[in-house]
């Protein structure tokens, strides 16, 4: 009989399974435990996990590459909305386009309409660029997104600032 696994996913303990499921399911940060461990540790510091670990990666890797012959895209999976392999961990190298969005919708709903406006198209146009594959595409993006979002906090401060002096300059002339 295999070795059994458990695992820690970030919502619990998980298991048991055999070796060949486990590393499906983590990647090499992730606490694992069995009977032959006295304690849970990282997977990368168990050798035979670490070994079939990067046997399965090297598995994926051949499968995903791109052939023209059978017409198989790379960013099939991201393209999609799909987890690749079904791993319980997002891509960490995926930008947060969800702050983007709140944000370019907080700004958009604080005065700054046409700001936040142009924030909003930026960030999604950073999305599909990711999506594509071009993530020089998506950085540029972003970078002009974000500084969308500071003209906007700016303008939100100065309108405010504007407001409370007028504000001022009337009660002064209503007391007069």
């Amino acid at each position: 009989m295999s070795e059994q696994y458990f695992y820690y996913d970030g919502n619990g303990q998980r298991g048991p399974v055999d070796l060949n499921e486990l590393v499906t399911k983590i990647n090499l940060d992730t606490d694992i435990w069995c009977p032959n461990l006295s304690d849970w540790t990282a997977a990368k510091n168990v050798p035979e996990v670490v070994a079939a670990y990067n046997r399965y990666q090297e598995q994926l890797k051949s499968q995903n590459s791109f052939n023209i012959s059978n017409g198989q895209n790379p960013n099939y999976y991201r393209q999609n909305n799909y987890q690749q392999n079904n791993r319980p961990y997002p891509d960490p190298n995926e930008p947060n386009f969800t702050l983007y969005i709140i944000l370019s919708a907080i700004c958009i709903a604080a005065v700054c309409l046409p700001f936040g406006i142009v924030a909003l198209i930026k960030t999604l146009n950073a999305q599909k660029a990711y999506n594509r594959g071009d993530v020089n595409g998506c950085n540029i993006d972003l970078k002009s997104a974000k500084h969308w979002l500071i003209a906007s906090l700016v303008g939100v401060v100065v309108l405010v600032v504007l407001y409370m002096v007028f504000i001022m300059v009337f009660i002064k002339m209503q007391v007069r």
